[in-house]
């Protein structure tokens, strides 16, 4: 009997620890785009102007707006909000919400996939990138962990995501 309390503490020790770390990424995520939205805010803010006189022009001088830029947010289930009643508020959708707040010109893709390794990543990625994204965020490697892949391996997969996205 001893034994199934202190399994049940584990248990429980476990689910807080994961809850935890999980809490803890989500933050550094905020902050990376956050940071990544300040820098993409002062570029833009300079070039604002001289888009704006650049602005192409078609055969009968009518202007041709361009398009906004794609920001794609590639990764497992912390991307793809699993576990969250609406994927809209996983962390994709509040970065949309707070690019839209700014007034960028973004778009925010969700690619995530719950249970995504870096094997699986690999594998979609050129299906991904036919989107051709001018932000890609690379979100994978949790379930490789879990999963009790070797870690030269997950750096391999890391690596030719990386390769196919530069």
């Amino acid at each position: 009997m001893c034994f199934k309390i202190a399994d049940a503490e584990i248990r429980q020790l476990m689910m807080n620890i994961h809850e935890r770390m999980r809490k803890i990424f989500l933050k550094l995520c905020y902050f990376s785009i956050v940071l990544l939205l300040a820098a993409c805010k002062s570029d833009t803010a300079t070039k604002q102007t001289s888009d704006e006189e650049k602005a192409s022009k078609t055969e009968d001088n009518t202007a041709v707006v361009n398009p906004a830029k794609t920001i794609v947010f590639f990764g497992d289930s912390l991307t793809a909000g699993y576990g969250l009643d609406d994927e809209e508020d996983a962390f994709p959708g509040h970065i949309q919400k707070t690019i839209d707040s700014l007034g960028l010109d973004y778009t925010v893709i969700n690619s995530g996939v719950s249970g995504e390794t870096t094997s699986g990543g690999k594998n979609r990625i050129n299906w991904v990138l036919n989107q051709k994204p001018d932000i890609f965020v690379l979100e994978l490697g949790a379930n490789d962990g879990l999963r009790g892949v070797l870690l030269s391996e997950t750096k391999e997969n890391l690596q030719a995501i990386i390769d196919a996205v530069q």
